[in-house]
C-alpha cells in the first residue's frame, strides 16, 4: 500500500490502482473516533469536502516534486470518512492524517492567509559572559569567542565549547544560549553533553564545571544527551536542570524536558537511563526509568509519573508536529512558537481535540487548511496574527 500511495502521489497510478486506493481509503473503520453526522446529507457533504481537499493536495505539481525528491518515513491512520471527519494529506513526502472527534459543523469553511509564513529554521542568540550578544543565524562558521578555559566554536547548526579543562580553575562564567520564536539550535557544553534547544527556549551554563555538580537553567524546551563526567576520585559527577517549577538530575542519560511558562507543567521524559526529579524539596523526589514522564504544576509539590508517548514527545526532534487527542488551543501555542506568530483562539473552540502529524517544513497555512477542512474550526489572518473561530 506504501507503493501504491507513491505512485498515486506521484501521478504514475493508473485506473485500477487510483481505484483500488480509493476503496481502501473507504474501507477502514475506527470505532474509537465516532463523528455522527447531523443527517446523511451531511455526511455526504463531508465526504465531499474532505475527498476534495485531498484531491486538490495530491495534485499539487511543487509538492508532487518535492515528493518525489526525497522520501521519509510515514504515519498513516485511516478512518471511515461517514463515520469521523477524515482526510489524507501528502506533505513533505509523506502521507499525514486528521480526524476530529466531534460532530462538525455543515457551514463553509473559509481559511484567509493573506501572507506567506514560513516555518522555523536554525538560529540563536548567544549571550556571552560579558553580555556581548552573538546572532548565530548570521554568523560564520569558526571561532565565535573564548570564555574562560573554553573555545567557543560554530559549526553549521551547532555551537561546541572545546574546554582544555572541563573542570572551572577560575571564577566561573555563565553564557546563556536563546532560541526566538521560529528558531532551533543544538549546543554541545564543555562537558560533552549535547542540548537541542526548541522554539521560544533557553539554557543557561557556565563555560566549565565544577567537580560537585554540573548545573544549568531552562527555559521552554530542551532535549539532553548527558555525557559521563567523573570527578578525580572516579565518583560521577551528577547533571542538574533547574526550571521554574522542577529539577532534574541525571548522571549520564537521555531526557526531554518542556517547561514553556504558558503550558499547565513542567514535564521530564525519559529515553534511556534514569532520572530524578522533584520541585523544591529534593526529598520528595520521584524516579523514573524509560518510557515514563514526570510532571510538577507546583514547585511546592510532588510530581506525578504517568506512561509517555516518546514518538510525540520526540515529534519536534524529528522536525515533525504530533497531536494526540490535542485541544486546540495547546496546538496553536506550538503553532505560534514556531511560526512566530500571535494567535488567538474563541473560548468555544478551544477545547476542540485532534490528532494529526504533519511535518514542521510546511508552512502555516498548510495546517490551518488541514484543521479548517473538518468544517469545525475557521480561520482569519492579518500579518502575522492568526485568529481562530
Amino acid at each position: 500500500m506504501e507503493e501504491l500511495l507513491e505512485k498515486y502521489l506521484t501521478g504514475a497510478a493508473d485506473d485500477n490502482e487510483t481505484k483500488q486506493l480509493i476503496e481502501w481509503y473507504n474501507a477502514f473503520n475506527d470505532e474509537n473516533v465516532i463523528v455522527p453526522a447531523q443527517s446523511e446529507n451531511e455526511e455526504q457533504d463531508i465526504y465531499k469536502r474532505l475527498w476534495a481537499r485531498m484531491e486538490a493536495t495530491l495534485r499539487n505539481d511543487s509538492l508532487k516534486k518535492e515528493a518525489t525528491s526525497s522520501h521519509r518515513r510515514f504515519s498513516i491512520s485511516y478512518k471511515r470518512i461517514t463515520a469521523a471527519a477524515a482526510i489524507v494529506i501528502f506533505l513533505g513526502g509523506g502521507c499525514w492524517w486528521w480526524y476530529y472527534k466531534k460532530s462538525p459543523s455543515s457551514k463553509n469553511v473559509q481559511t484567509l492567509v493573506q501572507n506567506k509564513i514560513l516555518p522555523g529554521r536554525n538560529g540563536a542568540i548567544l549571550t556571552l559572559a560579558d553580555g556581548t550578544q552573538v546572532a548565530l543565524d548570521s554568523s560564520g562558521n569558526g571561532q565565535i569567542g573564548i570564555q574562560g578555559n573554553s573555545t567557543i566554536v560554530k559549526r553549521g547548526s551547532i555551537v561546541t565549547y572545546t574546554a582544555a579543562n572541563a573542570i572551572a580553575t577560575n571564577a566561573v562564567q555563565y553564557n546563556i544560549m536563546t532560541t526566538p520564536k521560529g528558531r532551533v539550535f543544538r549546543i554541545v557544553l564543555p562537558d560533552g553533553t549535547s542540548a537541542w534547544l526548541n522554539a521560544a527556549s533557553s539554557i543557561k551554563y557556565p563555560t566549565a564545571f565544577n567537580d560537585s555538580a554540573r548545573i544549568v537553567s531552562v527555559t521552554g524546551e530542551v532535549y539532553f544527551e548527558v555525557a559521563h563526567v567523573s570527578d578525580k576520585s572516579g565518583k560521577r559527577i551528577p547533571f542538574i536542570v533547574r526550571a521554574d517549577r522542577m529539577s532534574v538530575k541525571v548522571l549520564g542519560t537521555h531526557f526531554d524536558v518542556n517547561t514553556y511558562a504558558d503550558e499547565q507543567n513542567d514535564e521530564a521524559t525519559l529515553f534511556e537511563g534514569s532520572v530524578e526529579v522533584y520541585g523544591n524539596d529534593e526529598h520528595n523526589a520521584v524516579k523514573i526509568v524509560p518510557g515514563q514522564k514526570a510532571q510538577i504544576a507546583d514547585i511546592n509539590g510532588k510530581p506525578k509519573v504517568s506512561r509517555a508517548d516518546l514518538d510525540k514527545t520526540m515529534a519536534w526532534r524529528n522536525d515533525m508536529f504530533q497531536f494526540d487527542d490535542d485541544r486546540l488551543e495547546s496546538i496553536l501555542k506550538q503553532v505560534a512558537r514556531w511560526y512566530d506568530v500571535d494567535v488567538t483562539c474563541a473560548q468555544d473552540k478551544r477545547t476542540l481535540r485532534f490528532n494529526g502529524v504533519i511535518s514542521r517544513r510546511a508552512n502555516v497555512e498548510d495546517i490551518l487548511h488541514l484543521l479548517s477542512a473538518t468544517g469545525v474550526v475557521n480561520f482569519s489572518t492579518n500579518g502575522r496574527e492568526i485568529h481562530a473561530y
